[in-house]
């Protein structure tokens, strides 16, 4: 079932860039971003999540989440993010819900393109057995955007959030794919 479920979203993908060039080739302003074309973006994330503790490593699973950020300038910008997945260790199978907080330091090397960095605080609550932990740890990402037009944007990302549990260090990591769209 996951592997429909980013077929399909894959599909949407490319059905938004293939409909945003069949008119022709996209004019890009003077920048990546600029505070006139819009500061407040959106964006719908799918991907795949596993973690790794003590040398347990979960298996890859599906994980879906909504963020919308805030763009100072061509740099800067302060997001919020919720991310949901479900996490399989032999057996037992962890629900994973976060809520994070954070800022993005971006570099546009083009017209079009933009690399950037996340940093920030994640509200993590992990549900297995009907016992629930939760915690705040902070978290680091890459990734990197590409202008579909002057509103929307696909892009990839990958993200590890540094959870700890009873002295336990966990790293859950999640790569994505993004698709967003500026307000």
């Amino acid at each position: 079932m996951n592997q429909n479920i980013i077929a399909n979203c894959l599909a949407i993908l490319l059905i938004t860039i293939s409909s945003a060039y069949a008119e022709g080739p996209v004019v890009y302003g003077p920048s990546y971003s600029s505070t006139s074309d819009g500061n407040i973006y959106g964006d719908i994330m799918i991907g795949m999540a596993d973690f790794y503790a003590n040398d347990i490593d979960s298996d890859n699973e599906f994980s879906f989440g909504l963020r919308a950020g805030f763009q100072f300038n061509q740099l800067v910008a302060l997001e919020a993010e919720l991310l949901k997945t479900t996490l399989k260790i032999e057996n037992t199978e962890i629900d994973s819900d976060n809520v994070s907080i954070g800022g993005r330091i971006g570099y546009p090397i083009s017209n079009a393109i933009n690399l950037y960095a996340r940093l920030g605080i994640c509200r993590w609550a992990f549900t297995f057995e009907n016992e629930k932990i939760h915690d705040e740890e902070p978290y680091l990402g890459i990734g990197a955007r590409f202008k579909v037009n002057q509103s929307q944007y696909i892009g990839i990302e990958y993200t590890n959030y540094n959870l700890g549990v009873n002295e336990t260090d966990i790293d859950l990591r999640n790569f994505t794919l993004v698709s967003g769209y500026k307000f």
